[in-house]
């Protein structure tokens, strides 16, 4: 356990969630090269190709969304988001929530003033639903980003801003404390 004081955590809300229903792991890699379209964000055919360099690590990877560059210091750790929660934790823990979880962590990392979008795919083999989240678009569910019993998954924090601006955005995603209403 660690102590923390109330005034050094961040409490926002979440952010809006939509929906994208795709018939096809196709259809969804379509959709994300669109949402990153729609944000501003070059080269997604590119970034996408990144995602087969998470699969396995334990954080994400922080790219730079204009020049490609990995941005984190360990690449097979990535960076790791976290002391992050819902705000009202009444709610039952005893089952997974994909969902929940991946809302308060897209909240938190899209918060940062250099995070431009997120990426991710469950490494889960049986969830096979996904997300891109930005400050502009909310956090957008794709329900169908890879085929059923694939085990491969990972993220991507899409980045925009100088190296001491990355260093910070480390920083933030491993240390800030936040709490997500949802």
């Amino acid at each position: 356990m660690e102590r923390i004081a109330a005034e050094d955590v961040i409490v926002c809300d979440a952010l809006p969630v939509t929906t994208c229903e795709v018939d096809t792991a196709g259809e969804g890699r379509q959709k994300l090269k669109e949402l990153l379209d729609r944000s501003g964000i070059p080269h997604g055919e590119m970034i996408l190709e990144q995602m087969k360099n998470t699969w396995g690590m334990r954080g994400a990877m922080l790219l730079d969304a204009d020049s490609l560059k990995r941005l984190e210091p360990d690449h097979q750790r990535g960076v790791r988001a976290t002391y992050m929660d819902v705000a009202d934790s009444g709610d039952d823990r005893s089952q997974k929530n994909h969902f929940k979880e991946a809302l308060v962590l897209a909240t938190k990392v899209s918060s940062h003033k250099n995070i431009i979008g997120e990426i991710c795919i469950s490494d889960d083999p049986d969830y096979v639903t996904g997300y891109f989240a930005s400050k502009e678009l909310g956090y957008v569910r794709i329900t169908k980003l890879k085929e059923m019993g694939c085990p491969d998954g990972g993220r991507i924090f899409l980045f925009r801003g100088s190296e001491e601006e990355a260093d910070d955005c480390i920083r933030y995603l491993e240390h800030q404390k936040m709490l997500v209403r949802i």
